[in-house]
């Protein structure tokens, strides 16, 4: 089980993009009726299935084809980052965490330290599922299983877009610059797992 306050979140960010229209439709689609109008309570409560919230993700997917669904899927993971950031830093153990001025290198760094706090507070909700490491293309994050794309039967390219878009909000709050985030392994394609590379930026011009 999840935190409430994951579900409800998931939720909120899906009806700022989509309208409540859109959202009602989407939740129709994937089975989810109990939803509409119902959200979960705004607590830490461990209340929601992690099926639903795949089923969310999934449903999108399939409702709008994954070319419309990319987009889409992507700003949710930002604005979901966003809104625990700013709201409710405390879900994903980032409460206290502030992004340090200082040169890219030891920016990034930073951004190593603070993923390693957002990585153990997920493994503590979702499982022993999270492997981070970092290596000379930057930070990797490897998910197996991967609840994000769990039941899709096949796909041609990666599409586990909203976490793709909670890295990059992440790093982007930490390094204050452009970043490049890419899933470059996903489970739906065959891959042994999926991967999520934070490249590291270039070195600060002296």
């Amino acid at each position: 089980m999840i935190p409430n306050q994951l579900m409800h979140i998931a939720l909120i960010t899906f009806e700022e993009i989509l309208g409540k229209s859109g959202l009602n439709s989407l939740l129709n689609f994937s089975g989810m009726e109990a939803f509409i109008d119902t959200y979960p309570p705004n607590d830490l409560g461990l209340d929601q299935d992690l099926v639903d919230f795949n089923r969310l993700i999934i449903g999108a997917i399939e409702l709008l084809g994954q070319a419309a669904a990319r987009p889409i899927l992507f700003r949710s993971g930002r604005r979901g980052m966003q809104t625990i950031i700013e709201q409710f830093p405390d879900l994903l153990g980032l409460g206290g965490v502030t992004p340090e001025k200082a040169d890219r290198g030891a920016r990034f760094k930073r951004l190593g330290e603070i993923h390693r706090v957002l990585t153990d507070a997920s493994i503590g909700l979702f499982g022993e599922i999270y492997t981070l490491c970092e290596n000379k293309e930057g930070l990797v994050l490897d998910i197996d299983p991967c609840f994000w794309c769990h039941g899709v039967v096949s796909s041609s390219e990666p599409i586990c877009h909203t976490a793709v878009g909670t890295s990059y909000e992440l790093a982007r709050w930490v390094l204050g610059d452009p970043v490049t985030v890419r899933e470059t392994r996903c489970s739906a394609k065959g891959d042994e797992c999926c991967r999520i590379v934070i490249f590291r930026p270039e070195p600060d011009e002296r």
